[in-house]
């Protein structure tokens, strides 16, 4: 029978030597320094000591204690005519309705749409029913284009009999 025997070759142990040191040198360096940090599942210590805080009182100033007294006048006060804000109940019964007076309808004005006004001054032109028209110009039968007014957006036009409808711009 033949025996087994190791054999240890050199150039194997050379080969090893890079690996093998750092190795080493690491389990020195953590039986010097103490124990490693803890790994996942090991055993947690629940009783720690507690922390030391060190607590100091501020002295607020003159101005934040006059801030935090206004604030304080402010709750007790209402807000003026915020929307959502009702002090109040109001008795609806004793409001007064407003009546409106009755609209003036002219039944012979003409029906158009006034669609844009441009230009300055004896240059405007106004863009009725998708036609540019310029003052002069008639709108309808007995309806003429007085003025045009490029910076409130408007047009005059008058009737034959001096009645006048202005025109706005549907904005």
């Amino acid at each position: 029978m033949r025996s087994s025997r190791l054999t240890i070759n050199k150039d194997a142990i050379v080969a090893a030597m890079p690996l093998i040191i750092p190795i080493v040198a690491l389990q020195c360096l953590r039986a010097v320094s103490g124990p490693a940090p803890m790994l996942a599942g090991e055993a947690v210590n629940t009783d720690p000591a507690p922390p030391i805080v060190v607590v100091r009182a501020i002295q607020p100033s003159d101005e934040s204690l006059a801030t935090a007294a206004w604030a304080t006048d402010m709750a007790d006060e209402s807000f003026g005519n915020f929307p959502m804000y009702y002090p109040k109940v109001v008795d609806i019964a004793s409001i007064d309705p407003v009546r409106l007076e009755d609209p003036i309808v002219d039944n012979d004005a003409p029906m158009v749409r006034l669609d844009g006004v441009m230009g300055d001054g004896a240059n405007s032109v106004a863009l009725i029913e998708g036609e540019l028209l310029r003052e002069g110009d008639h709108v309808a039968p007995m309806w003429t284009i007085t003025k045009i007014d490029v910076e409130t957006r408007t047009v005059t036009i008058t009737h034959d009999e001096g009645r006048e409808i202005i025109l706005t711009t549907m904005e």
